[in-house]
């Protein structure tokens, strides 16, 4: 039985994709379904009488990562361009999955250019990409939604800092330190 996406807790993973690329997508969300992910992939998790974009728009910024699968078909999709967008703008972590090599319109590049990108040409993800679920699980850090990856809050920095001087006041001791 599929979660409904009106449980905000429900989905780690919403996987972006054309239509044109449903087989890979549909494979890539078992893929980190089997490994414990929770994904939210269209048509599947749309709730019944509501529009897509109602259904798409709530269930973005629920997820901890918009894992998109990147071809000439995405690329040029005005709906996975909006997906996009819109996890972009509420902070939600992005992995751009490649099944093509194709240089990136403007407003993807725009967007997505920063992140690191995996590449899985032809789309065979799970022989090509087989740590994929890890590499979401430590992008999404534990630290949910709204932490784009590389970012640090600054309490877990000052945690570092005084760490760090309580390691070289140590250090300095004992050089001093008689014998």
């Amino acid at each position: 039985m599929t979660t409904l996406p009106s449980d905000p807790n429900a989905f780690d993973v919403f996987v972006s994709y054309s239509s044109r690329d449903a087989d890979v997508a549909i494979d890539l969300c078992a893929f980190l379904e089997e490994s414990g992910l929770r994904c939210w992939i269209a048509p599947r998790n749309i709730v019944a009488g509501r529009e897509y974009g109602e259904n798409i728009s709530d269930a973005i910024p629920r997820c901890k990562c918009l894992c998109l699968v990147f071809s000439s078909n995405s690329n040029e999709s005005p709906h996975v361009a909006s997906e996009v967008a819109l996890a972009f703008d509420n902070r939600v972590n992005i992995l751009p999955v490649r099944i093509e090599d194709v240089k990136m319109n403007v407003d993807m590049g725009y967007r997505l250019n920063r992140f690191h990108q995996v590449s899985a040409p032809g789309g065979n993800i799970r022989v090509q990409l087989p740590d994929l679920p890890i590499q979401i699980r430590m992008l999404m850090g534990g630290r949910g939604k709204g932490a784009f990856a590389n970012r640090r809050t600054g309490r877990s920095i000052a945690l570092v800092s005084v760490m760090a001087a309580i390691a070289i006041s140590l250090a300095v001791s004992m050089f001093f330190a008689p014998e």
